[in-house]
């Protein structure tokens, strides 16, 4: 028999190392101690990872700091570019909000925690420079767009721009909000589940991109008519492994798609790279976001509620380092709270909720699951004044989910 808390925590590595999958399997350690030297076996022996000193190289890096000392985390990620996951241990007890907001700072997100241990992933789109600073015209760019061509068609040929490679979860951003429609059908068609459900999702999701016509036509010239054909090009790109045979995506500089979105929901349901074009002086002026799908400027009804709120859910697990904002009844001004997240990011999609102060009770006993101060209830407990400072009455406020502004490292 095994370790059971071993296989507990390779369970927990396993479920992390699904948002990213590095291509260097080193780790290095800060302030070693026994519970961290207990997750570094398990990773070094059960998942094959190779403990190095050399922070440069590591994609992931184990740090055991004080509190006191949470300036130094910079250092140590300026020096580790490459880190993918960082673990952070904190003493039993303790508060760890400034080491985790310096990691925050830097472009990290927790994903979960255990046993005093935060993992979290770098949310940092990563791109590998394959050619900077190309000429539109060039043939070796033509070569790498194939049918995306017509879409970037009037940019004057002299822009330059950049061929890379990328994972294509960095390319689902607010603005392709049907992106994660599109992976929702990918996953369920890929696992054989749910058919009539995911046809009905990307029937609606396909009438509304591409117009007010009721035959779901593409207007990219590509001749594609009807569903079958749709779906039937769709399916292919599901079943192609080989990078060279897919065009690459133009994006503009905050990685936004000209066009592409079904290969990069494929490239998200097969987990694996897509090649890009970076035009970073022409902003895409294809924007599909959540609220998009919910008006009639398409031509058609808002599209039904529960495949916005499905592919909402689709959206978190694809995209590591979101963040999930409740407004409370509380709240004052839910236009000023708005407006002053806008600073630092987009609202990916948000759904209004109307809670009396016992089912707040309710909501707030899961945002701060595993706290231990949740499990005094009594009159005048912290438990008890924070439900009353949330839900004084009853009230009608949204729940948005939150993304920041991306920061792009070039490799």
């Amino acid at each position: 028999m095994g370790d059971p808390n071993s296989e507990l925590i390779e369970s927990y590595f396993r479920k992390s190392f699904r948002l990213h999958s590095p291509e260097k399997k080193l780790y290095s350690c800060i302030g070693n101690t026994s519970r961290v030297a207990k997750e570094t076996s398990v990773l070094r022996d059960r998942l094959g990872w190779i403990e190095t000193a050399d922070l440069a190289e590591v994609t992931s890096v184990f740090i055991s700091i004080p509190n006191s000392e949470a300036d130094t985390i910079d250092d140590i990620i300026a020096t580790a570019t490459n880190a993918e996951y960082v673990f952070l241990e904190a003493e039993y007890g303790s508060r760890t909000t400034g080491l985790l907001g310096r990691l925050e700072l830097l472009g990290f997100r927790a994903i979960m925690g255990r046993d005093n241990i935060t993992y979290l992933t770098n949310c940092n789109a990563v791109l590998r420079i394959i050619e900077k600073g190309v000429s539109l015209g060039n043939d070796s760019v033509a070569d790498f767009f194939q049918e995306s061509w017509s879409h970037v068609g009037t940019i004057p040929e002299n822009t330059l721009v950049d061929l890379c490679l990328a994972m294509p979860n960095n390319l689902l951003v607010p603005a392709r909000f049907d992106i994660a429609i599109k992976a929702l059908y990918a996953r369920l068609w890929k696992t054989g589940r749910a058919g009539i459900w995911r046809d009905f999702a990307y029937y609606h999701q396909a009438l509304r991109i591409t117009g007010p016509s009721w035959g779901v036509v593409e207007q990219d010239g590509s001749g594609k008519t009807g569903m079958d054909q749709f779906q039937a090009a769709f399916h292919s790109l599901l079943s192609n492994l080989n990078l060279d045979d897919i065009p690459a995506v133009p994006v503009d500089s905050e990685l936004c798609a000209f066009d592409g979105a079904h290969r990069i929901a494929s490239g998200i349901a097969m987990d694996r790279a897509i090649r890009i074009i970076r035009i970073s002086d022409n902003p895409s002026n294809c924007r599909a976001t959540a609220d998009f799908f919910r008006g009639t400027a398409h031509g058609h009804a808002p599209c039904p509620v529960e495949i916005l709120d499905e592919a909402a859910i689709e959206y978190c697990r694809i995209k590591s380092g979101l963040v999930l904002i409740l407004i409370f009844p509380s709240v004052a001004s839910e236009q000023f709270v708005i407006k002053s997240l806008s600073k630092f990011g987009e609202i990916v999609y948000r759904t209004d909720l109307t809670l009396p102060p016992q089912a707040g009770d309710a909501l707030l006993r899961q945002v701060y699951m595993g706290h231990g101060w949740t499990k005094d209830t009594s009159e005048g407990s912290g438990f008890s004044r924070k439900v009353k400072s949330c839900f004084p009455f009853s009230g009608h406020r949204p729940c948005a989910l939150f993304s920041s502004i991306p920061v792009i490292i070039e490799s």
